[in-house]
């Protein structure tokens, strides 16, 4: 089909997993010496976007860096304090971290549907 439905794609998967990832943060913030975690894709993009490089075959094309490279890391969420029976959730964090990931997959979700809604059309003819 389209190299950019399989990008957003990829992207949907991650956003699902990280969403999962989120939730059982904020469901064990009472749980004692429970540490929080996150899946990370963008910090590997900022380590490697100087490192890779799109290929232009003519001086018209755009030049830039792929979307996605790499792969998604879990990592333990740095906290900001303890409390006091260990806990390391930072309840507000985790929630505006849930907030933006929701409308991250939103606007992903919503540029498929716009690229299967310009197929559809093509198919019709315009009709």
């Amino acid at each position: 089909m389209d190299r950019i439905i399989d990008k957003l794609a990829l992207f949907l998967e991650f956003t699902n997993l990280r969403h999962k990832i989120l939730a059982g943060n904020i469901a064990n913030a009472e749980t004692p010496n429970y540490k929080p975690f996150d899946l990370v894709f963008k910090k590997v993009f900022e380590e490697k976007k100087d490192l890779i490089k799109l290929c232009t075959t003519h001086k018209k094309h755009i030049k830039g860096s792929p979307p996605f490279p790499g792969s998604p890391k879990l990592i333990i969420t740095p906290p900001l304090t303890a409390g006091l029976d260990g806990n390391w959730v930072d309840i507000e964090y985790q929630m505006s971290q849930l907030a933006q990931n929701t409308i991250e997959y939103e606007i992903a979700a919503r540029l498929i549907a716009k690229k299967f809604e310009e197929y559809r059309f093509a198919i019709s003819e315009g009709r």
